[in-house]
C-alpha cells in the first residue's frame, strides 16, 4: 500500500491507467545501489 510507505533515497511510485481505470501500481528505487551510502538523519 503506497499510502503507508516511507520514501527512500529515490523511490518512485507509478500509477498506470487504461482510460479511467487504474490497472497497475508499481514501486521502484532507481538509486538502490546508493542506499548504503545515504545519510540516516532526518531531512537528509
Amino acid at each position: 500500500d503506497p499510502r503507508s510507505r516511507q520514501c527512500s533515497l529515490a523511490s518512485l511510485t507509478s500509477l498506470t491507467f487504461d482510460d479511467d481505470a487504474l490497472v497497475a501500481i508499481t514501486y521502484t528505487e532507481p538509486s538502490r545501489d546508493l542506499l548504503g551510502r545515504a545519510s540516516k538523519v532526518a531531512g537528509a
